[in-house]
């Protein structure tokens, strides 16, 4: 396993089909098609010789310069995701990742086109016009007003998918077992009254550019940022004496998000590690490190499919992560304290990716955030109550006490 400072995130576009007769036409249904085909823009808008990035940068430079800094940007070329397509280079993951170019001879500007992974155009250009949610009327383009593109289903028509499998003829074909999951997610902590946001609001939210106007975001900020991280979950640590041990109680909370934490790709995982420190702070080995995973867990099985046929599917059997409204509580527990030497416990949660086989990850700067690093809060030898919640900003360690854990921390 690897922590991963920018997790992959898998992007499916297709085709477009026929115009509905009356209302909008562009529905995140006709945008895309979870991965079944390489994205067919049509011609394109007047004045584009190509759907590069470059096209659009001269005028949106705020916009671009926030994309090439995203994992949209990044959707091909991103290391692990490089690592995990050399395991399983199946042609939905070039459909999704490079969707401009899956099907296309690698030529020079083809390679450059691919690099750029999920570009503007992938997004904002269909048959001649550019799309967009609302239309000003300075535009030196065509824009079409595509109310779609504010809603979280746009972002689902991408990061909702199922498990593939091939039918007996080698078609592509879709299970009934979600590989992502995010928008049904969402829709679920939306009815359970959770959230009143969309995936907009949270990943592209509002700016002021420098005309005054406001404008959406073009970061995509997710899970591999360590402050959307720290704003995504609450902390509240209880440190109590056991005998001649301790116990670390570490409740955590998912808040401010509409989803899982954390969601998208089904090798992320959540991983809270908790160790022994002596009084200066320094981490005992010998008394190891304790680790525990949140994450979705599947196994395979055999099952026939609706032509009698038999085909090894993935199953989810467990899914232990961070809920909006459903707190989890992970308990750790130290024995012989003393003959440790330890003063303290130090623990830390931070984003992971289990990789679909044995592969050595390629790091990206900087390392994965350990977006919690700090000491457990600890106290004088006699009292019974709750440690306070963790605060926002997790990169100091808490009070040190007496060896003597017999209440909980402040």
């Amino acid at each position: 396993m690897w922590r991963c400072p920018a997790i992959v995130c898998l992007l499916i576009l297709s085709t477009p089909g026929p115009a509905r007769a009356g209302g909008d036409p562009w529905t995140p249904e006709r945008l895309f098609n979870k991965g079944a085909a390489p994205l067919h823009l049509g011609r394109l808008a007047p004045d584009m010789s190509s759907p590069s990035a470059s096209e659009c940068e001269v005028c949106h430079a705020a916009e671009a310069k926030e994309w090439s800094q995203s994992l949209h940007r990044k959707s091909w070329t991103q290391p692990l995701f490089q690592s995990a397509y050399r395991v399983e280079p199946m042609a939905e993951c070039r459909n999704c990742h490079q969707p401009l170019t899956a099907n296309r001879r690698p030529t020079a500007s083809v390679v450059t086109l691919r690099d750029e992974g999920v570009t503007c155009a992938a997004c904002h250009v269909r048959q001649g016009s550019i799309l967009s949610a609302s239309v000003s009327g300075r535009a030196p383009h065509p824009v079409t007003r595509a109310s779609a593109l504010s809603t979280s289903e746009f972002c689902g028509g991408c990061h909702q998918f199922s498990f593939p499998e091939r039918g007996h003829r080698g078609q592509l074909r879709a299970t009934d077992e979600p590989m992502q999951d995010t928008l049904a997610e969402w829709r679920r902590v939306s009815e359970a009254g959770q959230t009143e946001k969309t995936c907009q609001d949270c990943h592209m939210g509002w700016q002021e550019g420098k005309d005054g106007r406001r404008r959406r975001g073009h970061r995509f900020q997710g899970g591999y940022d360590p402050d959307v991280l720290r704003q995504a979950i609450q902390i509240k640590p209880v440190l109590k004496n056991e005998g001649d041990g301790a116990s670390l109680s570490l409740t955590l909370s998912a808040r401010e998000v509409g989803h899982a934490v954390p969601t998208g790709d089904l090798y992320r995982s959540l991983e809270i590690e908790a160790t022994l420190v002596d009084a200066v702070g320094k981490e005992l080995p010998l008394a190891g490190v304790q680790r525990q995973q949140l994450k979705r867990r599947f196994l395979s099985r055999v099952e026939e499919d609706g032509r009698g046929a038999l085909q090894v599917r993935r199953r989810q059997v467990e899914d232990d992560r961070l809920v909006p409204g459903q707190p989890r509580t992970l308990i750790f527990r130290f024995s012989a304290l003393e003959k440790a030497g330890a003063t303290g416990v130090r623990y830390r949660i931070s984003l992971h990716r289990s990789p679909p086989g044995d592969l050595t990850f390629d790091r990206e700067a900087p390392q994965a955030p350990r977006f919690f690093d700090r000491e457990a809060p600890q106290a004088p030898r006699s009292f019974d109550r709750e440690a306070p919640q963790a605060p926002r900003s997790f990169d100091r360690e808490a009070p040190q006490a007496p060896r003597s854990f017999d209440r909980e921390a402040p």
